[in-house]
């Protein structure tokens, strides 16, 4: 297996309708991954292998368009560390929707199978079904969440934190970061990042809140025209964006 395919098997007497119901839940898993890991990229995963009895599917990712094999990587090491994560009933280095893709996936390999194997990027990880229980796993899951959106405010004082944007609803939400971090973020302010770690959500809204325990971040693009220094903590207004009474107002609403 190359470093561009991953594979999926369940073990057991495995009927129609759990083929269907895992494969659809795959090929959401799949989708959902690539949109967290490399956003915007192009990924077409082709069968490369397709075994009876006990199901085993093997896919090729053919980058598409703009895509890379560099990308098609990225998915698949991140595919291995999700089934390692299953396997040792740890939290899910993921966002919540492909924590729910995950779970959907092993739910439909339960119904018929007694284990599920993720296999990619050299590794393979077995998945008890008669002892995995999604409630169990949503518990232990559900805190890693991400953001994507732009910075538009640094605290550096006390606990430091900064303040991203995102880019559909246009709400604030907090990132508390360490000393590493808050250099990376003050050479990345203005730029659209990611981030993720502990997500916390509004109770009634269900809206992202504030993220802590960073686990990964980076630049998803950066199209700035000025950079933090040269703003003294104010970001360039432009069309569209909050004027700074309202920006002062939400993070002190947050507080």
């Amino acid at each position: 297996m190359t470093d561009q395919s991953i594979s999926f098997s369940i073990e057991g007497e495995i009927t129609l309708d759990t083929l269907c119901d895992s494969m659809e839940a795959l090929k959401r898993f799949l989708r959902q991954l690539t949109s967290e890991i490399v956003p915007g990229s192009n990924i077409r995963w082709v069968v490369d292998e397709l075994q009876a009895a006990s199901l085993h599917t093997t896919f090729r990712g053919d980058a598409v368009g703009d895509s890379s094999a560099e990308d098609v990587t990225k998915v698949a090491k991140e595919y291995a560390a999700i089934g390692e994560a299953v396997a040792h009933g740890n939290e899910l280095p993921c966002a919540a929707e492909v924590v729910e893709a995950v779970e959907e996936l092993l739910s439909a390999a339960q119904q018929d199978g007694s284990e599920a194997v993720f296999t990619a990027d050299g590794k393979t990880s077995r998945v008890d079904l008669r002892a995995w229980n999604r409630k169990l796993a949503t518990g232990r899951s559900r805190a890693i969440g991400s953001v994507t959106g732009v910075i538009k405010g640094i605290n550096g004082s006390g606990q430091p934190y900064i303040s991203i944007y995102e880019r559909e609803r246009g709400a604030a939400v907090r990132c508390y970061v360490n000393e590493k971090q808050l250099k990376w973020a003050l050479s990345a302010w203005g730029a659209t990042v990611y981030v993720q770690g502990r997500l916390t959500r509004e109770r009634s809204s269900r809206r992202k809140r504030e993220i802590r325990q960073i686990i990964n971040y980076r630049v998803v693009s950066d199209n700035r025209t000025g950079r933090f220094e040269e703003a003294f903590g104010v970001g360039e207004w432009q069309v569209g964006d909050p004027s700074s009474f309202q920006l002062i107002r939400t993070i002190r609403n947050e507080a």
